[in-house]
């Protein structure tokens, strides 16, 4: 078994939080010499220990950093197998759901626990050709943003158009319903 020395997270999709804010644990065994280690931004704190090297670079909202253990609390109180099961869960149940509104058969592309890529019916009226390009995604998306005010990224694979579409705890079904309804509206348009 390898020795554990340090991990990182970025703490925006992992927590649900707004960026800004990243862990990095280093344990007492590990080889890097602390000192070593440098903040890309120079802090005000520079020179005094890590934490203050790290903490407070001076040109953010502290905000997302400040609120790190009250996140952490929330997590640990809904269970984090218990919010993963429901997020994996979810995400099975949209992509079936985007896939029989849209008559799609053919299998999403591959996909994270918590995001997948959905094709999208090959005909959007509304755009110009019947071989799709990232031209199309990005009038789509702005479709969906701006009309429906859905922020989801359209991206255009292989000349077919996907949505990718993410699930976590805030999210319920009727989200993507009203997604399929959006999509179904952009093409009867």
């Amino acid at each position: 078994m390898t020795d554990f020395y340090f991990s990182f997270s970025q703490c925006t999709i992992e927590y649900v939080r707004k960026k800004g804010v990243a862990v990095l644990w280093v344990t007492d065994s590990s080889p890097i010499n602390m000192r070593d280690l440098r903040s890309c931004v120079v802090s005000h704190g520079h020179g005094h220990g890590m934490a203050s090297a790290f903490s407070w670079d001076g040109c953010r909202d502290y905000s997302a950093l400040l609120s790190t253990s009250t996140v952490l609390q929330f997590w640990e109180s809904i269970g984090e197998q218990r919010a993963v099961k429901y997020c994996r869960d979810l995400l099975q149940e949209a992509v079936n759901l985007l896939n029989e509104r849209w008559n799609i058969h053919h299998p999403s592309l591959p996909r994270s626990s918590h995001m997948s890529l959905v094709r999208l019916p090959a005909t959007i009226s509304k755009l110009d050709s019947t071989m799709q390009t990232s031209d199309d995604a990005a009038r789509l998306q702005n479709i969906l943003h701006f009309e429906h005010r859905i922020e989801v990224p359209v991206k255009c694979i292989d000349g077919q158009l996907y949505v990718r579409i993410s699930a976590q705890i805030y999210n319920c079904l009727d989200d993507y319903r009203n997604l399929a309804d959006a999509v179904c509206s952009a093409i009867a348009d």
